[in-house]
């Protein structure tokens, strides 16, 4: 099972928060100018505005602190945990870390036989260097090379995979029915590879795929289930140069080399016989090479919302080699049973993602990527969220569910078990608080991913108003942060969500790209800001508290792509 040495796991949980208390203690005299985080000052811990906050509540709320903020990071981004990977011993030392804060502040376990751990059972899988894609140029199948040309999104369930497919540009490759949008409209993809481009149809209107903003349906496994919907044997995407102002080719690497974690035994995360390719800009030049179309045309097509699908007459083949395993994880699910007799049966789910990516490629020779702001940092706050809530005199009227959950970097894996094996029923989970990368950044506010999606937007506005911070708007909304941490499982149940994250501005993206995903992002990060930490997740405590004690449960706002979707899934 999920623990094979509970005992030895025990004897270093104990030594690492005796080293990390140790070491609190020798820094108390330390100056804070020489520290790359804030030392907790008496002026930090009662810095919350206490307008509408009774004494009861207000205890609760100062329960928060930057110390136990810092703590909890220390443990969780210490080198011991090698970057707590999905399934490494390091993520099984941080889950017992996270159910140990749970026991002791007297949270039920909901896992299975009277644990706090909910099994997830997963499948890894590595593609070989060895695989082969091929394009047909003037009746000559041209090889590429694999990493540097194209790279496997979708590893098959059969290693040795092998496809051979006439192929049919289908433009942005969407289907949206509330915009009127069909790129599909009279094409026969069945048996076919169809070739689509990164991004959407560009507008300036917000009610036509979210304006400058970008929709779900920009988002690449979108695109791919929509193609296989509709009977298309494979999907080969072509990025557009455009996208390299958000991430490098390097970047998109990294991540499609790695290995592939996905839910076992689950055809829409699995990766099935569907190959899913995505090509560097310098092969698209080669992909439509001879169909009398001019790569150039179609990119300056795509950026005007011009760009139409047609026929290519050009066969592509390739032959998939990949290496398979299975692995086991677990989310870490803690229960607060709400105090009023109806309404306990409706339940506030809080989520943050214990996992990260673990050893990688040195960088100064460093290998653990330790992920301290992510999500460290998000992790910390669900504990203490915990905490402040089990030290009420009177529990809310709603019950409560704390959830760490596993396999977010792998794609929020950990997140779509659990809403497809949820322990309370998803009709009663009424609102989600997601926590991922909280405490650096801009620290007068925080940006609140869903803000305006639904009424949580008005609890979490008072809410951070109260601790006396702002509402920042979201500055890069062509980074999808709504659509990419795993409140976004939750959203397409259609339960109202927000994340409340980091106050990240554009011109502070670039220091925030230093860090994400490297080695550097541990428990020492400059970046950090302890106090400001502090205040985010008492921001949240209080709107939870709200809407936990509130008449109604939250709903979404009217005309939002998400509104009905519960009732689709009902259907």
């Amino acid at each position: 099972m999920y623990f094979r040495f509970p005992f030895l796991l025990l004897l270093i949980v104990a030594g690492l928060v005796g080293i990390i208390i140790l070491k609190d203690h020798l820094d108390e005299g330390v100056s804070a100018a020489n520290k790359a985080v804030p030392v907790k000052t008496p002026s930090e811990e009662t810095s919350a505005v206490r307008e509408d906050i009774p004494d009861t509540h207000f205890a609760a709320l100062q329960s928060i602190t930057s110390s136990d903020l810092r703590r909890h990071v220390v443990f969780l981004a210490d080198d011991v945990l090698q970057g707590r990977d999905t399934g490494s011993r390091g993520a099984r030392i941080a889950a017992l870390y996270i159910s140990s804060q749970f026991d002791k502040f007297g949270l039920r376990p909901v896992g299975e036989n009277g644990s706090y751990y909910q099994t997830v059972y997963l499948n890894e899988k590595k593609i070989s260097a060895d695989s082969e894609f091929k394009i047909e140029i003037d009746g000559e199948m041209v090889p590429l090379k694999y990493k540097v040309d194209f790279l496997v999104v979708t590893p098959p369930n059969q290693s040795g995979m092998e496809v051979t497919r006439d192929l049919i540009f289908t433009a942005f490759g969407i289907q949206a029915s509330e915009y009127d949008y069909d790129d599909f409209k009279n094409l026969d993809v069945k048996g076919k590879a169809t070739i689509y481009v990164s991004g959407e149809p560009p507008s300036d209107d917000e009610k036509y795929f979210r304006g400058n903003k970008a929709s779900q349906y920009s988002n690449g496994s979108a695109k791919r289930r929509t193609a296989k919907k509709n009977g298309a044997d494979a999907a080969i995407g072509v990025v557009l140069p455009e996208l390299f102002e958000q991430i490098s080719w390097a970047g998109i690497q990294n991540f499609y080399t790695r290995s592939k974690i996905s839910l076992r035994n689950d055809a829409a995360t699995e990766g099935e016989d569907f190959a899913a390719i995505i090509l560097h800009p310098d092969a698209g030049e080669l992909l439509f090479a001879g169909t009398g179309r001019d790569f150039a045309d179609i990119k300056k097509a795509a950026m005007d919302g011009t760009i139409q699908p047609f026929e290519m007459s050009k066969k592509i083949q390739m032959k998939l080699i990949v290496e398979n395993n299975q692995i086991e994880d677990s989310n870490v699910a803690g229960f607060l049973e709400g105090s009023d007799a109806e309404l306990k049966s409706e339940v506030i789910v809080f989520t943050a993602h214990y996992d990260h990516v673990g050893i990688g490629t040195p960088v100064k020779g460093d290998s653990i990527y330790n992920g301290a702001a992510d999500n460290a940092s998000g992790t910390s706050g669900l504990m203490e969220l915990a905490e402040a809530f089990s030290l009420l005199p009177e529990r809310p009227k709603r019950s409560m569910l704390f959830l760490a959950v596993t396999a977010e970097e792998k794609g929020l894996l950990g997140s779509k078990f659990y809403v497809k094996n949820p322990i309370f029923p998803l009709a009663k989970t009424v609102a989600n608080f997601n926590l991922d990368i909280i405490g650096i950044g801009d620290t007068t506010g925080v940006v609140v991913y869903g803000i305006e999606r639904s009424t949580l937007g008005d609890m979490i506005t008072k809410a951070v108003q109260e601790v006396g911070l702002e509402i920042i708007p979201d500055e890069l909304p062509e980074q999808r942060i709504f659509y990419r941490s795993d409140h976004f499982s939750f959203v397409k149940q259609g339960i109202p969500s927000i994340m409340p994250g980091f106050g990240i501005r554009r011109e502070w993206f670039a220091n925030f790209n230093k860090f994400y995903h490297q080695p550097s992002d541990d428990a020492n990060l400059f970046y950090f800001d302890f106090g400001y930490m502090k205040k985010s997740v008492q921001a949240i405590f209080l709107a939870g508290l709200w809407v936990a004690n509130a008449e109604k449960s939250p709903t979404w706002t009217p005309g939002d792509e998400f509104e009905h979707a519960r009732e689709a899934k009902q259907e």
